[in-house]
């Protein structure tokens, strides 16, 4: 697939096609598919089934779904997960203190006032959640 009205800018890194315009070998599969689909409609799609499962920043703010997928290839994905493990690992981990016994707030390394502003970190079951992290963060 070609893209003779598309520019890249420059400077830029665009993931999908190369400074001349012409795509990226990992992307030339996709950039066809997407050549056949109407994209707005699958945006469309897209967007009422972020609305259909309730996926928020916050109170009515939904969550922005690119419905064209970032590839990743082999390479990229050898430097990215090591870092990206270790930092779902550690996510878990706070959530599961935070929630749990909240060491983290006695150490003072987190202020025990930052829990209870962040509403967007509802646990309906605190005991239950912390168990979960747990087993997610000893797992791996």
């Amino acid at each position: 697939m070609s893209a003779p009205s598309y520019s890249p800018e420059p400077g830029c890194l665009d993931e999908a096609y190369e400074p001349d315009g012409g795509p990226r070998h990992l992307y030339e599969g996709l950039l066809e598919e997407l050549g056949r689909r109407d994209l707005a409609e699958l945006r469309g799609r897209v967007e009422s089934q972020v609305a259909a499962r309730g996926l928020t920043f916050g109170e009515g703010e939904p969550v922005a779904v690119d419905p064209v997928p970032r590839l990743i290839g082999a390479a990229e994905w050898e430097r990215l997960e090591t870092g990206l493990l270790q930092r779902a690992r550690a996510l878990n981990a706070f959530l599961a203190d935070a929630y749990g016994p909240q060491r983290i707030f006695d150490a003072g390394v987190v202020p025990r006032a930052c829990l209870p502003m962040c509403g967007m970190l509802q646990v309906s079951d605190p005991a239950r959640f912390a168990r979960r992290s747990s087993a997610l963060t000893s797992a791996g």
